[in-house]
């Protein structure tokens, strides 16, 4: 958003678009480029040309998410982008977050890549971050994740913030509180079954002392 408008970004995960086709479909809608009609072999020129007929003084960008997961000839078609260049020099600034598995994809070896190492949050900025997502009403809970279960999201995420996204948004939650779901879940169900169980011996009771007023044909017999 501190870019402006001078900026044309394109926001990708690798966990949704892994595949080379979905990969370069995805870019080429983002960026307004028309592949339809190119022959495959073209189609990276066609990408090159379509970005230095654009607007000048326009700057684009590919960012990836869970760039770890891009298959082998997905990754590789994102090298080659990052390398498309003309006089003014690169036409396409790529930014790929990943954890370390990228760093040791053989594809990357021969391109030149700057890397950043961000750390993890640590324990207050976790909670900081609960906190805003709270705010922004990023949760489904009926309500707001109690402390208890927001001190388990930052032990469990170990600082990491999409981890604490996916436990506020209830796709993966601490196990220690899956732990207790489970237990008051099994808890009625004994209780549920203690109940049937009961209500099973206490009518066949009646009916072994007489009581029952269903026919005599339709009485248990002792093996049932």
């Amino acid at each position: 958003n501190h870019l402006g408008d001078g900026w044309q970004i394109c926001t990708l995960s690798g966990s949704e678009k892994s595949h080379i086709s979905e990969l370069f479909e995805a870019v080429s809608q983002s960026f307004g480029y028309d592949y339809s009609t190119v022959p495959s072999a073209e189609l990276l020129n066609g990408f090159k040309s379509h970005l230095e007929q654009r607007e000048t003084g326009k700057t684009y960008a590919l960012l990836i998410d869970d760039a770890e997961q891009l298959e082998e000839g997905a990754l590789e078609s994102v090298t080659q982008l990052a390398q498309l260049q003309n006089v003014n020099g690169r036409l396409l600034k790529v930014a790929l977050f990943s954890n370390d598995a990228l760093n040791h994809n053989p594809i990357l070896e021969n391109v030149s890549v700057r890397e950043v190492v961000i750390e993890p949050l640590d324990s207050e900025q976790s909670q900081g971050y609960i906190e805003f997502c709270i705010e922004q009403g990023r949760y489904k809970f009926g309500q707001p994740p109690s402390t208890k279960l927001q001190q388990q999201i930052v032990k469990s995420a170990a600082g990491n913030p999409a981890r604490i996204e996916e436990m506020l948004q209830g796709s993966s939650l601490p196990t220690r509180h899956w732990r207790g779901m489970l237990n008051w879940r099994v808890a009625v169900a004994t209780l549920l079954l203690i109940f049937i169980g009961f209500g099973y011996l206490f009518f066949i009771e009646n009916k072994s002392s007489g009581t029952a007023s269903a026919p005599e044909s339709d009485k248990l017999s002792h093996p049932q």
